[in-house]
Protein backbone atom coordinates (compact mmCIF):
# COMPACT_ATOMS: atom_id res chain seq x y z
CA UNK A 1 0.00 0.00 0.00
CA UNK A 2 2.81 2.60 0.77
CA UNK A 3 4.91 1.62 -2.00
CA UNK A 4 1.41 2.10 -4.31
CA UNK A 5 0.52 5.36 -2.48
CA UNK A 6 4.61 6.55 -2.82
CA UNK A 7 4.13 5.49 -6.68
CA UNK A 8 1.13 7.47 -7.22
CA UNK A 9 2.33 10.62 -5.88
CA UNK A 10 5.89 10.49 -7.76
CA UNK A 11 3.62 9.99 -10.91
CA UNK A 12 1.80 13.07 -10.14
CA UNK A 13 4.69 15.51 -9.97
CA UNK A 14 6.33 14.24 -13.28
CA UNK A 15 5.23 16.67 -16.41
CA UNK A 16 3.15 15.35 -19.08
CA UNK A 17 4.16 14.46 -22.19
CA UNK A 18 7.29 13.21 -21.33
CA UNK A 19 9.73 10.18 -20.76
CA UNK A 20 9.92 8.40 -17.77
CA UNK A 21 13.07 9.67 -16.15
CA UNK A 22 14.75 5.95 -15.81
CA UNK A 23 13.77 5.51 -19.60
CA UNK A 24 15.37 9.12 -20.31
CA UNK A 25 18.97 7.98 -18.34
CA UNK A 26 19.13 4.45 -20.17
CA UNK A 27 18.19 6.53 -23.47
CA UNK A 28 21.20 8.99 -23.04
CA UNK A 29 23.35 5.78 -22.04
CA UNK A 30 22.75 4.27 -25.50
CA UNK A 31 23.53 7.72 -27.57
CA UNK A 32 26.58 7.60 -25.70
CA UNK A 33 27.73 4.35 -27.41
CA UNK A 34 26.63 5.85 -30.57
CA UNK A 35 29.82 6.60 -32.16
CA UNK A 36 30.72 3.11 -32.61
CA UNK A 37 28.13 2.27 -35.26
CA UNK A 38 27.92 2.48 -38.96
CA UNK A 39 24.30 2.10 -40.33
CA UNK A 40 24.48 1.36 -43.97
CA UNK A 41 21.56 2.55 -46.18
CA UNK A 42 19.21 -0.17 -48.06
CA UNK A 43 16.90 2.00 -49.86
CA UNK A 44 13.90 3.97 -48.52
CA UNK A 45 13.56 3.62 -44.44
CA UNK A 46 15.64 0.29 -44.47
CA UNK A 47 19.16 0.15 -43.15
CA UNK A 48 21.89 -2.64 -41.84
CA UNK A 49 23.12 -2.77 -38.84
CA UNK A 50 24.96 -5.53 -37.45
CA UNK A 51 22.79 -6.26 -34.17
CA UNK A 52 22.91 -9.25 -31.41
CA UNK A 53 22.15 -7.81 -28.40
CA UNK A 54 18.42 -8.06 -29.18
CA UNK A 55 17.79 -5.21 -26.72
CA UNK A 56 14.98 -3.22 -28.69
CA UNK A 57 13.42 -6.15 -28.95
CA UNK A 58 13.11 -7.56 -25.10
CA UNK A 59 12.53 -3.92 -23.47
CA UNK A 60 11.11 -2.03 -26.57
CA UNK A 61 13.87 0.50 -26.27
CA UNK A 62 15.99 1.42 -28.78
CA UNK A 63 19.73 0.20 -28.16
CA UNK A 64 22.64 1.64 -29.89
CA UNK A 65 23.14 0.06 -32.80
CA UNK A 66 18.86 0.62 -33.67
CA UNK A 67 19.98 4.71 -32.33
CA UNK A 68 22.63 5.31 -35.03
CA UNK A 69 20.08 4.38 -37.72
CA UNK A 70 17.49 6.51 -36.51
CA UNK A 71 19.69 9.40 -35.96
CA UNK A 72 20.86 8.82 -39.84
CA UNK A 73 17.17 9.11 -41.12
CA UNK A 74 17.68 12.74 -38.91
CA UNK A 75 14.37 11.52 -36.42
CA UNK A 76 14.21 11.45 -32.77
CA UNK A 77 14.49 7.97 -30.98
CA UNK A 78 11.73 9.51 -28.36
CA UNK A 79 9.49 8.70 -31.57
CA UNK A 80 10.03 5.18 -31.27
CA UNK A 81 10.01 4.16 -27.99
CA UNK A 82 6.68 2.28 -26.78
CA UNK A 83 3.80 4.87 -24.97
CA UNK A 84 3.83 2.73 -21.60
CA UNK A 85 7.29 4.39 -21.12
CA UNK A 86 5.43 7.60 -21.23
CA UNK A 87 4.10 9.42 -17.82
CA UNK A 88 0.61 9.65 -19.48
CA UNK A 89 0.57 5.94 -18.99
CA UNK A 90 2.12 5.87 -15.56
CA UNK A 91 -0.24 8.40 -14.50
CA UNK A 92 -3.06 6.17 -15.85
CA UNK A 93 -1.18 3.38 -14.09
CA UNK A 94 -1.37 4.40 -10.44
CA UNK A 95 -4.80 6.62 -10.90
CA UNK A 96 -7.19 4.09 -9.49
CA UNK A 97 -7.07 3.98 -5.28
CA UNK A 98 -6.66 0.79 -3.87
CA UNK A 99 -8.64 0.41 -0.78
CA UNK A 100 -7.04 -1.57 1.88
CA UNK A 101 -8.99 -4.96 2.62
CA UNK A 102 -9.83 -6.19 6.06
CA UNK A 103 -8.24 -8.69 8.17
CA UNK A 104 -8.63 -12.68 7.41
CA UNK A 105 -10.07 -12.38 10.95
CA UNK A 106 -12.81 -9.87 10.27
CA UNK A 107 -14.03 -11.79 6.92
CA UNK A 108 -17.41 -12.83 7.29
CA UNK A 109 -17.73 -16.29 7.88
CA UNK A 110 -18.78 -18.67 4.98
CA UNK A 111 -20.97 -21.97 5.03
CA UNK A 112 -17.96 -23.55 2.70
CA UNK A 113 -15.14 -25.06 4.35
CA UNK A 114 -11.49 -23.10 3.95
CA UNK A 115 -9.21 -24.12 0.70
CA UNK A 116 -6.29 -25.77 1.88
CA UNK A 117 -3.33 -26.33 -0.20
CA UNK A 118 -2.50 -30.26 -1.10
CA UNK A 119 -1.20 -32.44 1.79
CA UNK A 120 3.25 -32.50 1.48
CA UNK A 121 3.87 -35.81 0.20
CA UNK A 122 7.78 -37.00 0.94
CA UNK A 123 8.81 -38.74 -2.02
CA UNK A 124 9.96 -42.09 -0.92
CA UNK A 125 14.27 -43.32 -0.81
CA UNK A 126 16.81 -41.14 -1.54
CA UNK A 127 16.81 -37.72 -3.05
CA UNK A 128 18.62 -37.67 -6.89
CA UNK A 129 21.87 -36.18 -6.42
CA UNK A 130 21.59 -35.66 -10.69
CA UNK A 131 19.44 -33.96 -12.90
CA UNK A 132 17.61 -36.79 -14.55
CA UNK A 133 18.66 -37.17 -18.14
CA UNK A 134 16.17 -38.01 -21.07
CA UNK A 135 17.36 -41.30 -23.26
CA UNK A 136 18.80 -39.54 -26.08
CA UNK A 137 21.06 -37.26 -23.88
CA UNK A 138 24.89 -38.55 -22.90
CA UNK A 139 25.43 -39.51 -19.15
CA UNK A 140 29.01 -39.16 -19.46
CA UNK A 141 31.22 -36.27 -21.49
CA UNK A 142 33.42 -37.59 -24.12
CA UNK A 143 36.14 -36.47 -23.33
CA UNK A 144 36.23 -38.62 -19.94
CA UNK A 145 37.31 -41.89 -19.94
CA UNK A 146 37.08 -44.75 -17.64
CA UNK A 147 39.54 -46.29 -15.40
CA UNK A 148 38.03 -49.14 -15.04
CA UNK A 149 40.72 -52.33 -16.22
CA UNK A 150 43.37 -50.08 -15.65
CA UNK A 151 46.19 -50.94 -12.84
CA UNK A 152 47.03 -48.51 -10.52
CA UNK A 153 50.53 -46.79 -10.23
CA UNK A 154 52.49 -44.53 -7.51
CA UNK A 155 53.35 -41.77 -8.52
CA UNK A 156 56.37 -41.71 -5.62
CA UNK A 157 58.20 -45.11 -6.79
CA UNK A 158 56.16 -46.53 -9.62
CA UNK A 159 54.88 -49.60 -8.24
CA UNK A 160 51.83 -51.25 -9.34
CA UNK A 161 48.79 -51.79 -6.84
CA UNK A 162 49.59 -48.58 -4.43
CA UNK A 163 49.00 -44.71 -4.54
CA UNK A 164 50.88 -42.09 -2.83
CA UNK A 165 48.74 -42.44 0.09
CA UNK A 166 49.72 -45.83 0.72
CA UNK A 167 53.59 -45.90 -0.43
CA UNK A 168 55.65 -47.18 1.83
CA UNK A 169 59.51 -47.20 0.46
CA UNK A 170 61.63 -49.80 0.33
CA UNK A 171 63.91 -48.99 3.28
CA UNK A 172 60.81 -48.73 5.76
CA UNK A 173 58.56 -51.53 4.40
CA UNK A 174 57.29 -54.04 7.14
CA UNK A 175 57.55 -57.47 7.65
CA UNK A 176 55.34 -59.61 7.13
CA UNK A 177 55.02 -60.72 10.80
CA UNK A 178 54.32 -56.68 11.82
CA UNK A 179 51.80 -56.68 9.09
CA UNK A 180 49.88 -60.32 10.13
CA UNK A 181 49.94 -58.77 14.05
CA UNK A 182 48.53 -55.30 12.97
CA UNK A 183 45.71 -57.72 11.23
CA UNK A 184 45.27 -59.67 14.41
CA UNK A 185 44.79 -56.59 16.25
CA UNK A 186 42.40 -54.94 13.30
CA UNK A 187 40.72 -58.26 13.10
CA UNK A 188 40.22 -61.02 15.55
CA UNK A 189 39.18 -63.72 12.78
CA UNK A 190 42.19 -62.60 10.52
CA UNK A 191 44.43 -65.85 11.48
CA UNK A 192 41.47 -68.04 10.51
CA UNK A 193 41.73 -66.62 6.81
CA UNK A 194 45.73 -67.28 6.44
Amino acid sequence: MERWSKNRRDAERLPSQAMLPKIRKRIDKEIQELGKWLPRWAGEKRYEVECGCRKWILTGIPCAHAISFINHMKEKPEDYIPSYYWTEHYKICYHPVVNPSNDPNMWPPTSYDDVLPPPYRKPTGRPKKRIRKENDEQTKSASSMSLKGSTQRCGTCGKQGQNKRSCVPSSQQPSSSSIAKKLTQRCPRAKEWE
